[in-house]
């Protein structure tokens, strides 16, 4: 049975059938236009904005690099529903947050930000927190301390706690599906 999505949009309302994304590359490109879609509330998460993508890590390259409002990490790891490798996905993460444990906000800056600003062509945003600012508009901008930008993010405690969350995509919820990588 096809599963519908309700649309609303200008007063009208229109039945959406569920397709299948041909490409994972286009679910790579929609979650991030719209990181909104991924549950991240439900991961323990803020408002997040997308600071890489396709990201050369010393053990290979993460789909997505998101980091919330409260400088927490999350890593994104985009598969195509009916991917059985499971265990290698979760594997993945694992490497990713490993390469990221211990940097520091310039080298994550460095490795992650200032590649996806170059590919992406990010209009007005020179830095991660230009980034950061650009993506999730906070009312306030006062705090500038090395490792915590603009929007009262301290993304250093979370490189240096290598704590980042993880999401596997999966057709169906994950609920409380977050995991410390270190304590």
């Amino acid at each position: 049975m096809t599963r519908h999505v309700l649309v609303r949009s200008s007063g009208r309302s229109e039945l959406v059938p569920e397709s299948v994304l041909p490409l994972e590359a286009d679910l790579h490109d929609a979650l991030a236009r719209n990181p909104e879609l991924l549950p991240t509330t439900d991961l323990g998460l803020g408002r997040v904005a997308v600071v890489g993508r396709e990201s050369g890590l010393a053990s290979g390259y993460a789909d997505l690099i998101l980091v919330d409002d409260a400088g927490q990490l999350c890593l994104v790891e985009v598969k195509k529903e009916g991917n059985p490798d499971t265990r290698q996905v979760i594997a993945q993460l694992i490497d990713y947050a490993a390469a990221l444990w211990g940097k520091s906000v310039e080298e994550f800056e460095k490795t992650v930000v200032e590649p996806f600003l170059q590919a992406e062509s990010e209009a007005g945003a020179g830095s991660l927190d230009d980034l950061i600012v650009g993506q999730l508009a906070p009312a306030e901008a006062e705090n500038e301390a090395e490792g915590v930008g603009p929007t009262g993010i301290d993304l250093r405690n979370s490189l240096e706690a290598g704590s980042p969350s993880r999401h596997v995509n999966s057709p169906g919820p994950c609920p409380g599906d977050r995991q410390r990588f270190a304590s």
